[in-house]
């Protein structure tokens, strides 16, 4: 999302609630938070064989996603998708960890109870 950095904070914020992101940050960290979900999605429906994702983009196309990623953006195509497979991995895995947690300490809350009437005839 090359358009990004010329939305203005408020934009950006705006973009952010309507996509479930966080929404809250200095403009520089709403842009990278966009581009790393936008990322996250281009990168789901490949399977962790690098070699699909080699394939499927140019090596530029590859460093340019990693940058994004801000991870490592050195090595052939092969070594480029694989660190980008990874670092997909690693945000599913923190992502599910984090539900996983919430779920857990909302359990322990007390819930709301809720009745239902009947109407007697």
């Amino acid at each position: 999302m090359s358009s990004l950095p010329k939305l203005s904070l408020r934009e950006l914020q705006t973009l952010a609630k309507l996509l479930g992101s966080p929404s809250y940050g200095t403009k520089e960290t709403l842009v990278r938070l966009l581009a790393q979900r936008e990322l996250r999605f281009k990168l789901a429906r490949f399977t962790d064989n690098p070699e699909e994702l080699a394939v499927s983009y140019r090596r530029e196309s590859l460093r340019d996603m990693c940058r994004e990623a801000g991870i490592w953006r050195s090595g052939n195509k092969r070594a480029l998708s694989a660190g980008l497979l990874n670092w997909r991995n690693r945000c599913r895995a923190q992502g599910q960890a984090f539900l996983a947690e919430m779920q857990s300490l909302a359990k322990h809350r007390p819930q709301q109870l809720s009745f239902r009437f009947q109407l007697l005839s």
